[in-house]
């Protein structure tokens, strides 16, 4: 993960917004129960979304120590697998599951922190109040999101349920893709108001409780900054043509260098 977007990551920690929630519908799209089952988490015309699962490898949901499950601690793991941490997640998966399911914020912070415990580098955030630009924000990031997910037609009624989001689109003529992990084989193709409606399903002011792991490895160190290349050597141009007075005064250095040599010879014959 390069230096540029890791920082992008955590100044949006630092710059958490608070903007109106958006309306629940919107008449730009076709019929809000639109959901289209796919083995991929890539867009309709084939452009792989902000955070891509390999859902070979995506984990099915846990339940802990009382038989209820672990959605929100399986949405964390299945998003650490996509920063390339398997390892990360296997801990969130012991965690979690040796003890009683069911999260909640608190819950969560407390979890995460035992987590970081274990492994340092990993840093995350959640928001238990998020808006759907906020949830864009991250998301064009390349950060995988756990958000709440509230009915589903494979449930065929309301939920209390938290899934990975592969994709947050543009709100009016997007596509938000979801990959549960009750049903960690398939990925779910939703247009985006359709998606909002079902992670803000219960909540009495239109937000979705949002969970993300920016990293598992820390902030990189940022590179080096390349050395300057010597300045290159001034071009001293084509000699001058050499001036009458440089011509007279090498005449006149050979003249007397003659007249030392025949004043020497005479000397050393007398």
């Amino acid at each position: 993960m390069s230096v540029t977007r890791t920082l992008a990551r955590l100044a949006l920690v630092a710059a958490a917004t608070v903007a109106p929630a958006l309306p629940v519908v919107a008449q730009s799209r076709p019929p809000y129960d639109v959901e289209i089952a796919r083995p991929t988490t890539d867009l309709p015309d084939g452009t792989p979304a902000h955070a891509t699962f390999d859902l070979s490898r995506t984990l099915k949901n846990w339940a802990g120590t009382d038989g209820a499950g672990c959605c929100v601690m399986a949405s964390t793991a299945n998003n650490a697998i996509v920063l390339g941490s398997t390892d990360v997640a296997e801990t969130i998966r012991r965690i979690s599951s040796a003890r009683p399911g069911g999260h909640w914020p608190e819950k969560y912070r407390d979890q995460m922190r035992e987590v970081v415990a274990r492994h340092p580098g990993v840093i995350w955030v959640q928001d238990p109040s998020a808006d759907y630009e906020t949830l864009r924000r991250w998301n064009e990031l390349g950060v995988p999101l756990g958000t709440t997910y509230g009915w589903g037609r494979r449930y065929g009624q309301p939920i209390a349920h938290m899934v990975s989001v592969a994709h947050v689109g543009p709100y009016d003529d997007g596509w938000c893709v979801v990959v549960d992990n009750n049903f960690p084989r398939e990925a779910v193709l939703l247009p985006a108001p359709e998606y909002w409606r079902r992670a803000t399903i219960g909540s009495p002011v239109g937000r979705t409780w949002m969970t993300a792991i920016l990293s598992t490895r820390g902030v990189p160190e940022p590179e080096p900054e390349p050395e300057p290349a010597p300045a290159p050597a001034p071009n001293p141009g084509p000699a001058s043509p050499p001036t009458p007075t440089d011509v007279i005064a090498v005449i006149a250095l050979v003249v007397a260098s003659l007249s030392l040599v025949v004043a020497l010879l005479a000397y050393r014959t007398y």
